[in-house]
């Protein structure tokens, strides 16, 4: 998607606690505005914190000031290598952004600002493929994790307990791809993350993994993995069969919708 939509009729943290739930349809019309920020930006992942919104691009990441609508681009136009694939910024220094990003040579690397990206780092480079997600500890905000995509070398988990100054390799998550990781925000030490080996979860904050859930068919990768923010225990993830839910921290499954047609008519 090029231009960037914000829903109007509901709240976007509501809307998708009601659509994790499944408790309540969405029965009203739903409306939508274009945010920018601009024609022909390619927009490849959001972040949104507080009043700002912060949104990956091909380029670099460019951030939104939902009060006043102003954009700021922090992209480096026709550099190779600068391709933000995932983003976050510390709760408690809003200026302090960590990008995971793609390189020319298709190899993952972390990028630290302390200046909402007039200047940064270089934090942390992999031989595996992009850094796919990057989220923050809702219990500790210095605590960072990272996955990443393979390509010569396996993804990498990493972590970050320095608020994403310095970070250390996870030992193995059973994972071979990552696509997404899910803080559990409602009890302390839940991670979930998504890939090649389906859905695999930490209990102590990533120090050991358990192994996917025979639920979840073993053909397929997950691409994302999301905990709800109300409701204890409640995960969804996504797959090529469709969208899974479980009621208990992933031991169980159940496929509860299919893939989206793509003949317009069906």
């Amino acid at each position: 998607m090029k231009k960037m939509l914000r829903l109007l009729s509901l709240p976007t943290v509501v809307l998708a606690a009601i659509l994790a739930t499944n408790r309540v349809a969405v029965s009203q019309p739903l409306t939508w505005e274009p945010l920018g920020p601009g024609l022909g930006e390619l927009l490849t992942s959001l972040h949104l914190r507080d009043n700002t919104l912060f949104a990956g691009t091909g380029e670099g990441f460019q951030y939104l000031d939902l009060t006043t609508g102003i954009w700021t681009s922090r992209d480096d136009v026709d550099w190779i290598g600068r391709h933000v694939q995932s983003l976050t910024n510390h709760p408690q220094h809003p200026g302090r952004i960590i990008t995971g990003r793609q390189n020319a040579w298709f190899k993952g690397y972390l990028e630290l600002t302390e200046d909402w990206g007039e200047t940064e780092t270089l934090v942390y480079n992999s031989d595996g493929g992009v850094f796919k997600d990057v989220q923050v500890d809702p219990f500790n905000p210095d605590r960072i994790l990272a996955c990443g995509w393979q390509d010569i070398s396996p993804g990498e988990l990493v972590l970050s307990q320095d608020g994403g100054f310095s970070w250390t390799m996870i030992a193995d998550p059973l994972q071979f791809t990552m696509t997404e990781l899910a803080f559990d925000p409602l009890q302390t030490g839940g991670v979930y993350l998504s890939g090649s080996s389906q859905v695999t979860s930490s209990l102590d904050g990533g120090e050991t993994w358990l192994p996917p859930s025979p639920d979840l068919p073993a053909a397929y990768g997950h691409y994302c993995i999301a905990a709800s923010p109300l409701v204890a225990s409640l995960l969804l993830t996504s797959s090529d069969l469709g969208i899974y839910r479980s009621e208990n921290d992933g031991v169980n499954w159940e496929l509860r919708s299919g893939p989206v047609s793509q003949d317009s008519s069906a």
